[in-house]
């Protein structure tokens, strides 16, 4: 039945208000140029060219065209002037070699630029004046409802294509010119937000370089450019395995297991597991060959190392500054004597015998210090990024297909997207130490003498409060009794919480068990201190005495319902069991018990409760 104020077309459920028109309707095509980026020259010419691969760079928001990237022609072969676009055009990219066929930038405020489409473009106009708000166009065509339209009518494996034929027959949705304005505001707003994260990103890590070049002292000096405050002696030269223990990992790619229990490092990635530890940290760990050779990661807890890769320990110098003070000097010892061949890799002599400038203990401590907060605020600004451009994402799968309205009726909702609601501590400490603050506190809530409270429980408690936050929950994933959080117990999360006496973690027949620590009374101050009391009653009024399972159920149904409202599909039972039946590590859940049909109705409706979803009509 659909609800009052819509109706039913062909392409779905849509405002009354709205209109739908076919593509070839209300657009004509026109002519493009065909030269490709091997003729294009950014240096000279004054016509601006742009072809499938500025589109798949620039669709994501409507085209700037101050944009630098977005080359020129230089003495083009054809007139091009006869080619000219104007504002309200569309580029749509007819070939791609990536997903991003059929996306399309809107030519909006050129002033007096000059811009024509170039190879595999097809660009458009509109044949009727006044039809589109600027900016709508380029939201909705690159939007999930029409794109779905494209996506059965796309060919080729290796580069994808789509006829014109095909984009003819879309539909294209025709809201009131004054909401069309209002949405192609809202996603703009979040453009610029997003634009001004990733700027400041990448000043963060402008700034990072910087410190890094003029902290430390550069080849044959012994004071950096640049000190903290209060240091004023000479730094001494001395080799790096006068400072740690430097041994090679014990096992070959085949001990790999996705499944494993504790992170296995390779080449520079943490893809992979194992299912026993060698190692247990603080430790730096150093790819020793392939494409990523000399990638290192600070390791905390047990882990165990591929046999090509580096393990430092026992060190006697501050490891934060290590770490940097490495990363400073071993890509230049790895250029000037790394051994080649078909597989790049360094020895273990390189190691050893690597000379790095070392201050006193307590400049090592700051400069550590320093830096990590560094990357640390880095990391804060990224997820804040990612948050931003998945809140963008939802609003476009909302607002261009008309679930939301943003009209001047007071009857209507109006979208305001949440951005600031990732909790993180005032001092720069990373998401790491904050996920071991709100597990302290999640055992200070639910730990009891009578049920015993397993990692399961608290994963599923930790998702669950974190999506009572709005915060970023990627790090879970779908393991077979997922959501589950791999970095949570392996990155330090679990590990800072124990080594802080946080919690204490003992084990028994069925696995860990979580108990209080001595130290959690200084978790619980970060709680009050952060503001997290409100969360935590919330999870507490909520979940007290749900079992664990119950707590899998509703944690897998939402993570289900995130993913099926992403791709523009209907939350239902039916589909939600086809979500879980296609991903092999979730499959089996629905021959337990506790995923029949009733059970996962049961939840949809606890999770639209829980976090405010709305259901769909």
């Amino acid at each position: 039945m659909v609800k009052k104020g819509y109706k039913e077309t062909e392409i779905g459920v849509i405002p009354k208000e709205w209109k739908t028109i076919s593509f070839k309707e209300c657009f004509k095509t026109l002519s493009n140029n065909t030269l490709s980026r091997a003729e294009l020259n950014d240096n000279a010419g004054t016509v601006k060219n742009i072809h499938y691969g500025d589109i798949l760079i620039k669709y994501n928001s409507i085209l700037d065209c101050s944009n630098e990237k977005i080359p020129y022609i230089n003495k083009p072969s054809q007139n091009v002037f006869s080619m000219l676009l104007e504002d309200g055009d569309l580029i749509i990219a007819d070939t791609a070699e990536d997903e991003t066929v059929g996306k399309a930038v809107e030519i909006t405020g050129i002033n007096n630029q000059k811009v024509v489409s170039g190879l595999h473009t097809m660009p458009c106009r509109s044949l009727f004046n006044n039809m589109f708000s600027s900016g709508w166009l380029g939201y909705y065509i690159n939007g999930a409802a029409y794109h779905n339209q494209l996506l059965p009518f796309v060919t080729g494996t290796k580069v994808s294509a789509i006829s014109k034929t095909a984009i003819a027959n879309t539909v294209i949705l025709i809201p009131p010119l004054d909401e069309q304005k209002r949405i192609a505001e809202a996603l703009s707003d979040m453009d610029k937000l997003i634009s001004s994260l990733e700027n400041l990103i990448k000043k963060k890590k402008v700034i990072k370089e910087v410190c890094l070049q003029k902290m430390f002292p550069k080849e044959g000096e012994t004071v950096p450019e640049m000190r903290l405050p209060g240091f004023t002696e000479p730094w001494e030269q001395r080799k790096l395995g006068e400072f740690a223990d430097i041994v090679t990992g014990k096992l070959d790619a085949n001990a790999m297991k996705e499944d494993g229990e504790y992170v296995f490092y390779t080449s520079g990635i943490q893809k992979y597991k194992i299912d026993v530890p060698a190692f247990e940290g603080p430790a730096i760990t150093i790819a020793g060959n392939g494409a990523t050779v000399g990638y290192m990661h600070l390791a905390d807890g047990k882990f165990n190392a591929y046999q090509r890769t580096y393990v430092l320990s026992a060190f006697q110098a501050n490891r934060e500054f290590l770490f940097y003070e490495i990363g400073n000097k071993l890509p230049t010892k790895i250029a000037q004597e790394a051994r080649t061949g078909n597989i790049p890799y360094i020895v273990m002599d390189m190691l050893t015998d690597l000379q790095i400038s070392i201050p006193s203990e307590q400049e090592q401590s700051r400069i550590g210090e320093f830096m990590m907060n560094l990357d640390n605020l880095i990391t804060l600004h990224q997820c804040k990024l990612e948050k931003c451009r998945k809140i963008k994402q939802g609003m476009m799968q909302q607002l261009l297909t008309g679930k939301i309205r943003l009209v001047s009726n007071n009857d209507v909702v109006t979208y305001k997207p949440r951005v600031d609601t990732l909790k993180v501590s005032p001092k720069g400490h990373n998401h790491q130490f904050d996920d071991a603050v709100v597990i302290a506190g999640i055992v200070d809530k639910f730990y009891s003498d009578k049920y015993p409270l397993g990692r399961k429980k608290v994963q599923k408690l930790l998702y669950l409060f974190r999506r009572h936050q709005e915060a970023d929950t990627s790090a879970f994933k779908k393991k077979a009794a997922g959501p589950y959080a791999d970095e949570v117990r392996y990155k330090g999360s679990e590990p800072i919480a124990q080594n802080k006496k946080y919690i204490s973690i003992s084990r028994n027949s069925k696995g860990a068990l979580f108990n209080k620590g001595i130290n959690i009374a200084d978790a619980l101050n970060y709680i009050e201190k952060w503001g997290l009391n409100d969360d935590f009653d919330w999870l507490l009024s909520n979940f007290n005495f749900t079992k664990t399972d119950r707590l899998e159920l509703l944690a897998t149904i939402d993570m289900a319902m995130c993913d099926l409202e992403d791709l523009g599909i209907a939350v239902s039972v039916d589909n939600i069991k086809n979500l879980i039946k296609s991903h092999k590590e979730w499959k089996a859940k629905l021959s337990k018990k506790f995923f029949s049909n009733t059970d996962i109705d049961w939840a949809i409706k606890e999770c639209r409760r829980l976090f405010n979803k709305k259901g769909d009509e």
